[in-house]
């Protein structure tokens, strides 16, 4: 339908190549939550992606929002993955990462497969900074400590950190 003419005349008209980072990412998310893979399309946005001017500008939300299109979609682009993995613990990325961001970026390369240690021990340390931790809810805590312990990450302070971070929010209802 629709959607599969847009990915069309988005390959056909060479529109990709002038995407930016944000056109990159909502492109993919949009495909990715209607389910619909266009393997060309997906290999042109990773693609985009990658090239060193729009990698840069890419944001915590950008960065979210992609590493979620390729995990609903079940594409492993390893390539891609460490790329993104590479941009996720870049300070200017890493710090601005919310509760959600954190906890889909990581549910995004447990659910493909893929382990990358800088990028999770990254995850792990904003997840405890101060700013952030206590925005986690009991069951986003829980998804979290889960995914690390799926991947066979035993972070017993992460896992502290969160179980504190559960128990204040309780407290707090």
């Amino acid at each position: 339908g629709l959607m599969l003419a847009m990915a069309s005349r988005a390959m056909e008209d060479d529109m990709i190549p002038e995407f930016t980072s944000q056109g990159v990412t909502n492109f993919a998310l949009a495909f990715a939550k209607l389910r619909i893979n266009v393997p060309e399309m997906m290999t042109a946005l990773s693609q985009r992606i990658q090239e060193e001017e729009v990698l840069r500008t890419v944001t915590a939300q950008g960065l979210c929002s992609m590493v979620r299109a390729f995990a609903m979609l079940h594409i492993l682009d390893k390539r891609l993955m460490e790329i993104l993995a590479a941009r996720a613990i870049m300070p200017d990325v890493l710090a601005k990462l919310n509760a959600k961001a954190l906890l889909e970026i990581a549910a995004g390369y447990q659910s493909l497969g893929h382990y990358n240690r800088p990028l999770m021990e990254s995850l792990a340390s904003r997840a405890m900074a101060e700013d952030l931790l206590y925005t986690f809810d009991p069951n986003m805590a829980a998804e979290l400590a889960f995914i690390f312990r799926e991947m066979g990450i035993q972070n017993q302070a992460l896992f502290n950190a969160l179980e504190i971070a559960e128990a204040r929010y309780l407290a707090a209802q």
